[in-house]
């Protein structure tokens, strides 16, 4: 079973000193109380996202974690506990805004919030955020500067959006495509031209920090 690989077990290990316990097999209980949860196949999606730049993998394939896609999401040789643990933070942060929207959804019955794509781009924000670091060279162990990056990622991703309304979000988030022409929005928002406005707010946030 790959819950028994080495990778699965040294992140395990590796996790505990930071207080997070990796839920390697369904019904495992933390050693210890106060400890935050990590799922293994969860880490996975997040890794694939965040680490690999594979978002629409990680959002329409998630059965195939522990299967096809086991190599690339837990590559020993790129996947640390300090990547899984920034990913995860940021992650949750996100996902309580989603939470957040959803509830607002169910309250009135209607769909129209401004940042409903959200929903369905979770996975997509939190790579938009990898790779806005990796532009910068910034590493994505980083924790605090992930999180920085959640609203100047969100703006990326709203033009996306703004750029396809005649695609529903649930459809839009699951096309091949969307990486790519995420990957040109970018490409459009740090040109020359522009100074920079990526590099600049990460720099600038490091020397103030």
């Amino acid at each position: 079973m790959r819950a028994n690989d080495n990778i699965q077990r040294q992140l395990v290990e590796c996790l505990r000193p930071h207080n997070y316990f990796y839920v390697r097999k369904r019904g495992e209980n933390a050693p210890r109380p106060g400890m935050r949860m990590i799922d293994a196949a969860r880490a996975g999606q997040l890794v694939l996202a965040y680490l690999c730049g594979e978002p629409t993998k990680s959002k329409t394939n998630s059965n195939d974690i522990f299967g096809d896609l086991y190599e690339e999401a837990f590559n020993p040789h790129a996947v640390t506990p300090e990547v899984i643990i920034a990913a995860h933070e940021c992650y949750s942060v996100i996902e309580r805004r989603r939470k957040e929207i959803l509830a607002w959804q169910a309250s009135v019955t209607r769909n129209s919030f401004e940042e409903s794509w959200l929903i369905e781009g979770h996975f997509h924000l939190l790579f938009v955020i990898g790779e806005l670091m990796r532009r910068a060279s910034i590493p994505l162990s980083e924790t605090t500067i992930a999180i920085s990056l959640i609203e100047k990622a969100s703006s990326i991703l709203r033009t996306f959006v703004e750029r396809n309304q005649k695609v529903a979000n649930y459809r839009l988030f699951r096309l091949a495509r969307s990486r790519e022409e995420i990957l040109k929005i970018i490409d459009n928002s740090s040109k020359p031209d522009e100074a920079n406005p990526v590099q600049i707010e990460l720099f600038q946030h490091l020397g103030s920090a």
